[in-house]
């Protein structure tokens, strides 16, 4: 629900968690690259491209890392040190990262027209 920068902020908690300092690292690293490289793409995707497979390629990636570098619901429920977000903290966080997602896309498209390399309707 949050998009692509929820999806960094929760698997960067996660490792910060576990005090995994070089994961937290490397997710700010390529999770900041992989953001970066989607809204230099989304301004130049064809309108009548499919809008679904991109969130549905963030979810895959993201449950693919936290499940190969992270750990699952057994995991958790087994390790008493960890513990679960309430859903109204993760609801928030998801809200507060679409809106800001949103708001750089938005900014970004206003600078691209203003520059003259893209037209909006």
């Amino acid at each position: 629900m949050g998009g692509p920068l929820a999806s960094v902020y929760f698997i960067k908690q996660n490792f910060s968690a576990t005090n995994n300092h070089e994961g937290s690292s490397k997710t700010l690293t390529y999770g900041g690259a992989l953001l970066v490289a989607l809204l230099c793409i989304l301004p130049f995707i064809p309108e009548d491209f499919p809008t679904l497979p991109i969130p549905l390629l963030f979810v895959f990636l993201t449950k693919v890392l936290v499940e190969k570098y992270q750990f699952d619901k057994d995991a958790i429920e087994k390790d008493h040190t960890l513990t679960y977000h309430s859903n109204w903290r993760v609801f928030f966080i998801g809200v507060v990262s679409l809106i800001v997602f949103m708001a750089v896309i938005f900014i970004q498209l206003l600078m691209m027209e203003s520059l003259g390399i893209i037209t909006l309707a």
